[in-house]
């Protein structure tokens, strides 16, 4: 999936996309680049049984690639890829690992192990995971229950 927009001195080239940002809460719907709307693209979530106390924003992945820009595909064994050409992701439904370029890397969620899950037919992870890999701003507002993803 080719994402940018033309480049008017040579219309062979796709300009890089202009930063983008959205501010996300649970329950919200999200309208994705192919029209698509998304509900519910945060919730929240208690990732670690070590520790029930704790709990974080999970979002959509479909949702924070959107806003990234990355291209996407879900695969019918819980899997799903996400790459923006140079870096490649790819996340398995209930597994705290996924592949970064080949190589595992541990999904954390503010210090602690956490999974990435399939709910209701969606695939999420926590909300900072997505965006530390590929360069993004992420913000919480714990008081508004919202999460501010700036690329």
């Amino acid at each position: 999936m080719q994402r940018g927009i033309p480049d008017p001195a040579d219309p062979g080239l796709v300009a890089p996309p202009a930063p983008r940002y959205a501010t996300l809460f649970e329950g919200m719907n999200f309208t994705t680049y192919d029209g698509d709307v998304l509900q519910a693209p945060v919730f929240s979530f208690i990732p670690n049984l070590q520790d029930n106390s704790f709990v974080t924003s999970y979002v959509m992945v479909r949702v924070v690639a959107d806003i990234l820009g990355l291209d996407w595909d879900f695969v019918g064994d819980g899997q799903a890829t996400f790459s923006n050409g140079t870096t490649t992701v790819v996340l398995t439904n209930n597994s705290s690992t996924a592949m970064v370029n080949g190589a595992p890397v541990q999904i954390m969620a503010s210090g602690l192990s956490a999974d990435a899950r399939i709910m209701h037919d969606r695939f999420f992870v926590p909300a900072a995971f997505l965006t530390d890999i590929f360069g993004a701003t992420i913000s919480f507002n714990q008081g508004a229950r919202t999460v501010t993803i700036t690329n």
